[in-house]
Order: structure tokens, then sequence, then C-alpha cells
């Protein structure tokens, strides 16, 4: 996957959702800047997702890929959330996370750094850790 820029149709015979999912979202292997911007991009998404921020009937996330870190903090603001995406292969990916299958990708370690961010930025404020957030940290 490094040094190979996907466009258009390769997307479909050369992207390998899994080795991009592990390049770029694993906490256990990935570098300490990627860890940092993932952080960095939980704990904004949250802010923007909280009580008085961004909420609604519909989100409608274009271009999702097989990544749900972005959806953690919309799916308490949003009634229902559509993702979209070009390439089947992710949204097939997504879907096997919210069926829990066996095969799909472990995202636990995302969502406990997520889990603990919410902890923080509500204690921080004043307030009492979600009463989820425990809920959230077990999956």
């Amino acid at each position: 996957m490094e040094g190979k820029l996907y466009k258009g149709q390769d997307y479909k015979t050369e992207f390998q959702p899994r080795d991009y999912l592990k390049t770029f979202y694993a906490f256990d292997s990935g570098t300490v800047a990627e860890n940092e911007i993932l952080k960095f991009n939980l704990n904004n998404l949250f802010e923007t997702f909280s009580p008085g921020g961004i909420g609604g009937d519909i989100l409608i996330d274009v271009g999702t890929g097989p990544t749900i870190y972005q959806l953690l903090s919309a799916c308490k603001a949003f009634r229902e959330i559509i993702v979209s995406d070009y390439l089947e292969l992710d949204l097939q990916g997504v879907d096997k996370w919210l069926k829990k299958d066996p095969g799909a990708y472990d995202w636990s370690p995302a969502i406990r750094v997520w889990a603990r961010g919410r902890q923080e930025q509500v204690a921080g404020e004043g307030g009492p850790a979600p009463k989820d957030s425990h809920a959230v940290t077990d999956m």
C-alpha cells in the first residue's frame, strides 16, 4: 500500500480496506503521530456533536470509507445516519462491524480512546462522566 496513489477504478481492484485500517487506525501498531491525529479527530467530533452542537434527524456521511470513528459521537446527535462510499467493499466492512461479525475490523481500541476522551471532556467541564461511557468501553 505504501507509495501508491489510488485513483478511480483502481480502488475497486487494488484498494485493501483492512490494510488501510491497520495502517491508519490501529492504536496498537500506528505511529505516535497517527494515533494523536485520530485522538484529535475523535475529540473534535465529540465537541461537534455534543449538546448545543450539530445534530438533527438525518446525517449523511459521504465518503465513509471503511471507518466508523467519525460516527461514534454522531450516533447520539442524529436519529438516523446514512453512510455512503465509492467502494462497496468499504461499506461491507462497516456493515460487518454493525452486525458484530467475527471477521469485522476491531474498532475497540479507538472506541476506548473515544470513551476516555469523552469522560475527560465532560469531567473537565465540571459534569459527571456520561452514564453510557462504561458500556462503550466494553464493546
